[in-house]
């Protein structure tokens, strides 16, 4: 059995979301799978290209998050928040 490291109690979620790298101008598409307070599990097509450092993006909450690996598998990454999420407009959004 695994040992349990987070500090918060994980909320599971399905959302939408895109994780931003490369000055925001690379994104991949992936699933929010679940949250706390410090970080998210995200499921993607495939994990092989995605930085060790990114901003997250939740569509629903139109929120950036400042992001960096915590671990990975080839569809699967676990992230830790490094900052406080940004607020988006439309006009900001990235592309």
């Amino acid at each position: 059995m695994m040992d349990e490291r987070r500090h918060n109690r994980r909320q599971r979620v399905i959302k939408g979301g895109k994780v931003f790298f490369h000055n925001q101008g690379s994104t991949l598409d992936c699933v929010v799978r679940n949250m706390t307070e410090e970080g998210a599990h995200l499921k993607l097509e495939s994990t092989n290209s995605v930085p060790d450092r990114f901003d997250l993006l939740i569509n629903q909450e139109n929120l950036l998050y400042p992001a960096e690996v915590a671990w990975r598998n080839m569809t699967d990454i676990g992230i830790r928040f490094t900052g406080a999420p940004k607020g988006m407009t439309s006009r900001k959004l990235p592309r």
